[in-house]
């Protein structure tokens, strides 16, 4: 799949969302004048996650649609996401109860509530079990019936979603995987749809979604089952849009390089941002030098941590990826 620098400042945007999220949960800023919008804003900085799953499902479905190689493609899965991972792991030493979760990416099932400085592992979590089984599926099903494969599992993650909040499980609807297949396939729909039905999106599919979600997305859209949704629709035009050239206002925003390097270290600010919130906050003695103050010191310090991680051990990992280049359909 040819790579598009647009994707990387989609990340960038994607990850300032839960980091937002997390600000406003830990570091209570209700003590704000402007307290009244927290609520709508912590709601609606989760929608990061939301864009990154999109953003996933188009992208992983694109490379298994051109390159059908599930041997590869799980290498390269392997030598991206795992090594920085299990150093984190490692580094932070979950205690004994979280342990085989966490080891074993299932931390987004447990049946309890985990440590808050790995809280947000269950969205990595989410993408490993994903990747686990969407390869089999896309790639052993005819193109012309993947549609019907995307559509249905939207409609399946719907329904279970429906089921566990009926069951008063809300945490299975909104951290299982089956309850953010949705998202994901949405993704995933728009990845073939710009692959086979090209004018059919640009002219219909991005007016419909816009005028269809916009509307939604800014109201108070309280069941669990339809806000993300919402938002993940709101997502696939932007997501799909991306791997067209922009111009004007657009291109110099999605061009800003400081947001594409952002973009490109997204998955270390990502991994490392809970544990370093937490781990500046009781450093820098909140009460003493103010909110602001602390999440500056906070902010500089993951994105210190996650350039650090990109260039001594991500990126040299990453490079291995070339030894074993997806091979494209003839």
């Amino acid at each position: 799949m040819k790579y598009h620098p647009q994707m990387d400042t989609l990340r960038a945007i994607a990850v300032f969302g839960p980091i937002c999220a997390h600000s406003i949960r830990v570091y209570d800023f209700e003590y704000m004048s402007w307290n009244v919008m927290l609520p709508w804003l912590e709601k609606y900085s989760h929608g990061g996650v939301i864009l990154f799953f999109v953003i996933s499902g188009f992208l992983i479905t694109g490379i298994l649609m051109d390159t059908p190689d599930i041997k590869r493609f799980y290498i390269r899965r392997f030598l991206r996401i795992l090594p920085a991972y299990y150093l984190l792991v490692l580094l932070y030493r979950p205690d004994a109860r979280e342990f085989w979760w966490v080891i074993t990416y299932t931390l987004n099932w447990v049946p309890f509530v985990p440590d808050q400085a790995i809280g947000h592992f269950w969205s990595l979590c989410v993408e490993e079990q994903f990747y686990l089984i969407w390869p089999w599926l896309v790639c052993f099903t005819p193109n012309k019936h993947r549609p019907w494969l995307f559509l249905g599992t939207i409609a399946f993650s719907l329904a279970y979603k429906s089921v566990m909040v009926r069951l008063h499980q809300p945490d299975l609807a909104l951290l299982g995987t089956l309850g953010c297949m949705d998202q994901l396939s949405l993704g995933a729909l728009t990845a073939w749809m710009l692959r086979n039905k090209p004018d059919s999106y640009k002219k219909y599919l991005f007016s419909v979604l816009v005028i269809a979600a916009l509307p939604f997305a800014f109201v108070q859209v309280k069941h669990v089952i339809f806000w993300k949704f919402v938002i993940a629709l709101v997502c696939v035009p932007i997501v799909g849009s991306s791997v067209f050239p922009y111009r004007g206002l657009l291109k110099r925003v999605f061009a800003f390089r400081p947001l594409q390097y952002m973009g490109r270290i997204s998955y270390g600010l990502y991994l490392y941002h809970l544990p370093l919130f937490f781990a500046v906050d009781w450093m820098s003695a909140r009460g003493r030098y103010g909110y602001w103050t602390c999440w500056l010191a906070y902010f500089i310090c993951t994105l210190a941590v996650a350039s650090l991680s990109w260039h001594l051990f991500e990126k040299p990992l990453n490079n291995l990826k070339r030894r074993f280049p997806y091979r494209a359909l003839v």
